[in-house]
């Protein structure tokens, strides 16, 4: 009885120690050591309150909480941070490769390994650090990018990024993404890119499309088209011309000099097959009856100074429309200057040619934009139903 009067006793204290230990608070963690002095939480907080003040007591309260612990890696890093407060560089990497061992898969861990390496001036064994972290939480992307982007945009630390051009973390399509829109060197991001292609990683679709989208943004036509170019694959290339895929075999990317169909309420727009084609589809606009200023399908081009004729042909369906749609050649730059329209298009109508000819100048027109708009002045304008095809449409050049 005096035994079992003794053991539960004992558990009552382990309890009450564990109790104040778990408020995480530094009175409360002196009163679960008056209760149980080797209390490992409690012997942690009281170690890392006394960390400023007393490094001596706090490190003897950490290797006793170590000995009642030995599994948390968070206490060989802390014994670590001592260990590099009084120089002892070796016995703290010592300590923080036995927390890395550890806990390889916890992200806090991880991020507490960078640090330390950050401050050694270790930079490739930070990143492995941040690189586990970031795979495992990814929202820490906003914390960790940053870092990471001063790293790619510095030419000399910028190698160091090598491993996560070759295999490509989850991870690594985010930071693409977010150098693309915080860079303010254009350099960077073209490095990253070409980084990537060199050493075998191929970039992935959205980073293509992030990639063209930036150097379209700062008007690096020529590049884009090229880098554009690379992307397509053999059957794409077939579609290559004056204008690209202009019998619309092939379904819309989205990006570069492809057909771009931005998403609009109101107006679908699709490739699919119907009667009277030369292959097996067309181009297909459906209105339905929303009021909308419809300018969501365009494509850019390219064109050499010179004359040239867009030909095609359309067919309209119960089409419905104040003015009608047409299409418009402008070229891209600061006056957007209009180069030639087609004729208006509504009603009903079998399939029927048309031509548009036009005159690229010598100076101020890079690159050209072909857009298929919805006619109108007032909002009653924009209101259309009925649907209207395309086929077969080209550009030559006829000078």
């Amino acid at each position: 009885m005096l035994l079992a009067a003794l053991l539960a006793w004992r558990m009552i204290i382990l309890d009450l120690s564990a109790f104040y230990a778990e408020q995480r608070e530094p009175q409360a963690a002196l009163t679960a050591l008056a209760w149980d002095p080797d209390q490992p939480t409690a012997l942690t907080d009281r170690a890392y309150a006394l960390l400023a003040t007393d490094p001596a007591g706090a490190e003897a309260l950490l290797r006793r909480a170590l000995y009642q612990n030995p599994a948390d890696a968070n206490l060989y890093l802390a014994l670590a941070d001592l260990q590099q407060r009084e120089g002892e560089i070796q016995q703290a990497a010592l300590l923080v490769a036995t927390a890395s061992e550890l806990a390889p898969r916890r992200s806090e861990v991880q991020l507490r390994i960078a640090d330390f390496w950050l401050k050694q001036g270790q930079l490739q064994k930070a990143l492995a650090g941040i690189d586990v972290a970031l795979s495992l939480r990814p929202s820490l992307g906003a914390t960790l990018y940053p870092l990471l982007l001063k790293l790619a945009e510095d030419p000399r630390t910028r190698p160091l990024l090598a491993s996560f051009y070759r295999n490509p973390p989850a991870w690594w399509a985010d930071f693409f993404r977010y150098t693309a829109a915080n860079t303010t060197s254009l350099d960077t991001l073209r490095a990253l890119y070409r980084e990537q292609l060199q050493q075998g990683g191929k970039p992935a679709a959205g980073q293509q499309q992030i990639y063209l989208a930036r150097l379209q943004q700062e008007g690096q036509w020529l590049e884009l088209y090229f880098n554009w170019l690379n992307t397509l694959e053999p059957n794409q290339l077939k579609a290559l011309g004056y204008l690209y895929n202009g019998n619309f075999e092939l379904p819309f990317t989205h990006q570069g000099f492809d057909w771009q169909a931005p998403k609009v309420q109101g107006v679908v727009v699709e490739i699919a097959p119907t009667y009277g084609i030369s292959g097996k589809k067309a181009l297909h606009i459906l209105f339905q009856s929303r009021r909308v200023a419809f300018s969501h399908l365009y494509q850019y081009l390219m064109l050499d100074p010179g004359h040239y004729r867009l030909h095609s042909r359309v067919r309209a369906d119960s089409l419905q429309t104040e003015r009608g749609v047409q299409w418009n050649v402008a070229c891209i730059a600061t006056d957007s200057r209009h180069l030639g329209s087609s004729e208006r298009f509504l009603g009903t109508t079998e399939w029927q040619q048309f031509a548009v000819e036009f005159t690229v100048p010598a100076k101020g027109c890079r690159a050209q934009m072909l857009q298929l708009v919805l006619l109108g002045r007032a909002a009653l304008d924009f209101e259309a139903q009925g649907s209207i095809w395309f086929d077969d449409m080209s550009i030559t050049r006829i000078d």
